[in-house]
C-alpha cells in the first residue's frame, strides 16, 4: 500500500456512508479494515475512531452488551490521546444504551457528563444531541412540558450549525409529543416535514421513524387499512437498515390492527414476535407493551386471571424505568377486571388512581 494513511482514513469514510445508507454489514467491514490499517501505524486516534463507529453499528442492530464494550474500549483509548471529544462522543453513545434498557438516571447521568465535555470542546453539534437525548429521557417520563423546551433548545443549535439530520429528528421528537397530547394534525405535519428532510439527506432510518409515527396517528384515528400500509412500509425499510428495534415496533403496531379488528390469535402472535425481539435487544419499554396487549386480548377472552397477572407484570416493568404513561394503563386495565368481576370499590380506587396519573402525563386521551 502506496499510502496507508490514506487508505485508512478513505475506508473508514466510505465505512461512515454505508452506515448511514443502512448497509451495516458493509459499513462494519470498511471500519475493521481501517482499524488494521490504523494499528499497523501505530494510530491510536484513529483505531479508537473505528471501534467507535463499530460500536454504533452494534448498537443499531441491538446488540447492546458488544456495543458497550466498544464503547469503553474506544472511551480508554481516547483517554490515552488526551481527546475530550472522542471520550465525549463515547459517553454520550454509552447513555443511549442505558436509555434503551430502560436506565433513565443513567443515562441521564451520562448524557450530562458528555454535554459537559462537550461545551467545553466548544462543539455545538455534540451538545445539541445531549440536549436532545436528555428530551428523551423526559418524554419517556412523561415530562411532556420539560422534553418540548429540551427539543426546541436542540433545534435551534441544529438550525444555527446547518445540520438538517439533527433538526429533523427534534422535528420528530416534537411531533411525538404532539401526537401524545391528542393534537394529532400537529403530529402529522411534524412527521411529514421532518420526512421531507430525511429524503433530501437520503437517510432510509429517519425515514422509516416518520412512516412509523404517521402510522400511530391513522392507527389513533381509526384509519387501520391506512395504518397496516404504513407499519408494513416502515418495517421493510428496518429490515434493509437492520434495525431490530424499529422492525419490532412495526410489528407490536401491526398486532394492536390485529386486535382491534378482533384478530385474536394473529394479535398475540405478532406481540409475542415483537416481545422475543425486545427481550433480545434488552429493551423493557417495548417488553411491558408487549406484555399489557397480550393481557388485553386475555381480558377480552375472558381469561381474567391471565390478564391480571400480565398487567402486573407489564406495570413492575413501567415501574422499574419510571414510565408514568404505561404504568396509568395497567392500573386502568386492571380496573377494568375488577369492575368486570363486580369488585366495584376496587375498580373505583384503580380508575382514580389511574385518572391522577393521566393529569400527571397530560394525557386526555387516557383520562377520558
Amino acid at each position: 500500500v502506496s499510502d496507508p494513511w490514506g487508505t485508512a482514513n478513505c475506508a473508514r469514510s466510505m465505512g461512515k456512508i454505508d452506515f448511514r445508507c443502512g448497509r451495516n454489514e458493509e459499513a462494519l467491514e470498511r471500519f475493521k479494515e481501517a482499524e488494521e490499517l490504523y494499528i499497523v501505524m501505530g494510530s491510536t486516534q484513529g483505531r479508537a475512531n473505528c471501534i467507535q463507529s463499530m460500536g454504533k453499528i452494534d448498537f443499531q442492530c441491538g446488540r447492546n452488551e458488544e456495543a458497550l464494550e466498544r464503547f469503553k474500549e474506544a472511551e480508554e483509548l481516547y483517554i490515552a490521546t488526551g481527546d475530550p471529544q472522542g471520550r465525549a462522543n463515547c459517553i454520550r453513545s454509552m447513555g443511549k444504551i442505558d436509555f434503551r434498557c430502560g436506565r433513565n438516571e443513567e443515562a441521564l447521568e451520562r448524557f450530562k457528563e458528555a454535554e459537559k465535555l462537550y461545551i467545553t470542546t466548544g462543539d455545538p453539534q455534540g451538545r445539541a444531541n445531549c440536549v436532545r437525548s436528555m428530551g428523551d429521557i423526559d418524554f419517556r417520563c412523561a415530562r411532556n412540558v420539560e422534553a418540548l423546551e429540551r427539543f426546541k433548545e436542540a433545534e435551534e443549535l441544529y438550525i444555527a450549525m446547518g445540520s438538517t439530520q439533527g433538526r429533523a429528528n427534534c422535528i420528530q421528537s416534537m411531533g411525538n409529543i404532539d401526537f401524545r397530547c391528542g393534537r394529532n394534525e400537529e403530529a402529522l405535519e411534524r412527521f411529514k416535514e421532518a420526512e421531507e428532510l430525511y429524503i433530501a439527506m437520503g437517510d432510509p432510518q429517519g425515514r422509516a421513524n416518520c412512516i412509523q409515527s404517521m402510522g400511530n396517528i391513522d392507527f389513533q384515528c381509526g384509519r387501520n387499512e391506512e395504518a397496516l400500509e404504513r407499519f408494513k412500509k416502515a418495517e421493510e425499510r428496518y429490515i434493509t437498515t437492520g434495525d431490530p428495534q424499529g422492525r419490532a415496533n412495526c410489528i407490536q403496531s401491526m398486532g394492536k390492527i390485529d386486535f382491534r379488528c378482533g384478530r385474536n390469535e394473529e394479535a398475540l402472535e405478532r406481540f409475542k414476535e415483537a416481545e422475543e425481539l425486545y427481550i433480545t435487544m434488552g429493551d423493557p419499554q417495548g417488553r411491558a407493551n408487549c406484555v399489557r396487549s397480550m393481557g388485553d386480548i386475555d381480558f377480552r377472552c375472558a381469561r381474567n386471571m391471565e390478564a391480571l397477572e400480565r398487567f402486573k407484570e407489564a406495570e413492575e416493568l413501567y415501574i422499574a424505568m419510571g414510565s408514568t404513561q404505561g404504568r396509568a394503563n395497567c392500573i386502568q386495565s386492571m380496573g377494568k377486571i375488577d369492575f368486570q368481576c363486580g369488585r366495584n370499590e376496587e375498580a373505583l380506587e384503580r380508575f382514580k388512581e389511574a385518572e391522577e396519573l393521566y393529569i400527571a402525563t397530560g394525557d386526555p386521551q387516557g383520562r377520558a
